[in-house]
């Protein structure tokens, strides 16, 4: 006897009661597989969906919180100084740090930083920079890409790569 790719099924005992020949008890079967199947998948997709809207209302509620906050707090830098230095006439002053992050918090578009207007041209051409404390000359932060920002292109003296070191030291 050839079945042609489906095995022969055996009727549990409380199911011969109600079917009378094998085709009667293969069609029970079937048709109360794809019921718990469909039960299932119903199941399934209910759960999906359940876990899709708190992903959701976890996002939203993530946005909100930073937001209502209207970002970080700024005040805390209130009267440090950050070093501006201009591209098109090379001016180089301190600005104040909390100034200087409302102005990109307010004015950024994308990954690049927005240029600050210059105190003595007026061109919108200044940028972050940093002195450093070897040398004292002023330079562009982050000027040599894959070294540190703060790697003074004169002396080679780089603040951060100072601070790591110390602390692998102190470990």
């Amino acid at each position: 006897m050839h079945f042609q790719g489906r095995r022969p099924r055996v009727c549990p005992p409380l199911i011969s009661s109600v079917a009378t020949t094998s085709q009667d008890c293969s069609r029970f079967i079937e048709s109360n597989l794809g019921k718990e199947k469909s039960m299932e998948d119903s199941k399934k997709k209910a759960i999906m969906i359940g876990v899709a809207v708190a992903c959701l209302v976890l996002a939203v509620l993530i946005s909100w919180r930073h937001s209502s906050k209207g970002g970080p707090n700024l005040e805390s830098f209130r009267g440090q100084g950050v070093w501006a230095k201009c591209k098109s006439c090379e001016a180089e002053y301190q600005i104040d740090k909390a100034d200087y992050f409302k102005y990109i918090q307010e004015n950024a578009k994308g990954p690049a930083l927005p240029a600050l207007v210059c105190e003595k041209c007026s061109e919108q051409n200044v940028y972050r920079a940093v002195k450093c404390p070897n040398c004292k000359i002023v330079f562009f932060h982050g000027g040599v890409r894959g070294d540190f920002d703060d790697r003074c292109p004169k002396c080679g003296h780089s603040n951060t790569e100072e601070k790591r070191k110390e602390a692998l030291k102190n470990g």
